[in-house]
């Protein structure tokens, strides 16, 4: 699995795949937009126009500290604040989301989010955006986070999931443990 770091859930990839990726049909197809840049003005197609921006964006995240240090082998590097979308990019991929309700989609991710905010949190500290100031968990909380979001991925497998999906979902799941497992150490 190759990890997008412009995936930002489910319910955004849905949306950005009914607009932007029919190769039969370009909704903006026609529209302009002037733009200057080095005091020089162009004229961009509104597609042209995004295609500027996914490019502009890729560069914007490659330049992610997280980007930066990750291990290429090591999807859960790329990002080790938000793992549920690592889950949740995978479990699209395989089109599980497809004969789901935004509100059974909704949930899922919801639930994903939960089990892993424990992980995302294991080298967290400094203030929160409410104020609140993180402490690093000390080697204990660590472990017992770790085991416990280990448990509730694969109690997710169990109830959620079938066949090849699964098998992929659950060698996520140890993916996760060890990338999270060296995090604690």
């Amino acid at each position: 699995m190759d990890i997008n770091l412009t995936y930002q859930g489910a319910m955004s990839a849905q949306n950005t795949n009914k607009n932007f990726n029919n190769p039969t049909i370009d909704p903006l197809a026609g529209n302009e937009v002037e733009v200057t840049r080095n005091g020089q003005a162009f004229k961009l197609s509104v597609s042209a126009y995004i295609i500027k921006l996914k490019d502009e964006t890729a560069d914007f995240f490659a330049r992610d500290i997280n980007v930066q240090n990750a291990n290429p082998s090591d999807i859960f590097s790329y990002r080790p604040r938000d793992q549920w979308l690592v889950f949740s990019q995978y479990l699209n991929d395989t089109n599980f989301f497809d004969s789901l309700s935004k509100e059974e989609m909704v949930n899922i991710e919801s639930t994903l989010q939960q089990i892993t905010e424990g992980l995302d949190s294991l080298t967290q500290t400094g203030i929160n955006l409410f104020g609140g100031v993180k402490t690093q968990l000390d080697s204990y909380e660590a472990q017992l986070e770790l085991a416990s979001s280990s448990v509730a991925l694969n109690y997710f497998s169990d109830k959620f999931l079938t066949g090849d999906i699964k098998e992929g979902f659950d060698q996520l799941t140890k993916q996760c443990s060890l990338f999270n497992a060296v995090v604690i150490v």
